[in-house]
């Protein structure tokens, strides 16, 4: 399918490890760049079949930057630019690019939590559409959370997280039933890397597509590839891994998953992970039938250093996982 992001003022995200003049205590970062997308193909690409009502709602929106360096001189900076999209003709895309950063008295050292998108979504040019309905959607994504110490060792952390969910319904309104498709597709790459000891650097990233109301049989899911990965695990405590699941927990439809860890062991220590799969929804919606179509993206990257840390931390496939999906993201505030 065709793939088209709208050009965007993405933030610059140095994820380069100190060296030189720095005699770096811990230098840490989590990073992620995610692209994913459909396209409603019924009378056309970007058009619902005649006969066929869609509709859309939400968003729903969970998002989170916190940074926090245990230093009574640390000063906290917070900026956002955010462009209102539009799915009319000409589309224009919904850009959001924000940050939270917290610097010691020398700047080089800091927490900063980061996260960035561009969004383009077109309105369903099917016949029948009355009212606002994503029928095409293109999306990429970047988090950041990155942690750099230097001189006097003190607790730091940051953590960037972003969630959202939209729901499309599509009700047949005639006496036969209609078929269609949705194309769809996901691009993933997520790094986490520590230099140093005492913490952990993570990422994780997550993306759905799932499917109620329709008959028993009247959803086929075709891959249009197979489910692509490469992982790179370098140092002691690197885990990289992803995952396709169909039908996650017997609801129909696909969910991808990608996860990086990085943990302090006082050496290097870094993990990579690339996913990408391409994919077709074959949708039959029976007469008088509403079937829904929810899609939904989490992200989060986690970076922490604790100058004395007491609890070892769990490996990223039993806590990050789980906190990407549930929406759940914590981060501990320090302060002299």
């Amino acid at each position: 399918m065709s793939r088209t992001i709208a050009a965007a003022a993405f933030f610059p995200i140095a994820i380069t490890m100190a060296s030189g003049s720095f005699a770096s205590t811990v230098d840490a970062v989590s990073f992620l760049t995610a692209s994913h997308g459909f396209s409603i193909d019924g009378a056309g690409p970007g058009a619902s079949p005649t006969g066929i009502v869609a509709v859309t709602s939400g968003p729903t929106i969970d998002s989170t930057r916190e940074s926090a360096v245990d230093d009574p001189d640390a000063v906290n900076m917070t900026q956002s630019d955010v462009q209102v999209g539009f799915a009319g003709a000409p589309p224009i895309p919904f850009t959001y690019d924000i940050q939270d950063r917290t610097n010691r008295t020398d700047s080089t050292e800091f927490a900063d939590a980061r996260v960035s998108g561009s969004v383009l979504s077109t309105q369903d040019e099917g016949d029948d559409i009355m009212n606002f309905s994503i029928a095409t959607r293109d999306v990429t994504r970047e988090g950041l959370a990155q942690v750099r110490i230097t001189s006097d060792p003190v607790a730091a952390a940051a953590t960037s997280a972003y969630s959202v969910s939209r729901t499309n319904s599509y009700e047949n309104v005639t006496d036969a039933p209609i078929t269609f498709t949705i194309e769809g597709y996901f691009d993933a790459f997520l790094l986490s890397r520590y230099s140093g000891g005492g913490g952990f650097a993570r990422a994780a990233t997550s993306w759905d597509i799932l499917f109620s109301g329709h008959t028993a049989g009247n959803l086929t899911y075709i891959p249009l590839d197979t489910f692509f990965t490469i992982f790179d695990e370098i140092g002691t405590g690197a885990f990289a891994d992803a995952n396709l699941v169909s039908q996650p927990s017997g609801v129909e439809g696909i969910n991808l998953t990608a996860a990086t860890s990085a943990l302090g062991s006082g050496g290097f220590t870094e993990a990579s992970a690339t996913a990408e799969h391409d994919f077709l929804f074959r949708l039959t919606v029976d007469p008088g039938q509403t079937v829904d179509m929810t899609y939904g993206f989490s992200q989060v990257n986690v970076v922490e250093f604790d100058v004395a840390p007491s609890v070892v931390p769990l490996p990223a496939s039993a806590v990050l996982l789980l906190g990407a999906l549930g929406g759940l993201f914590t981060l501990r505030r320090r302060r002299a």
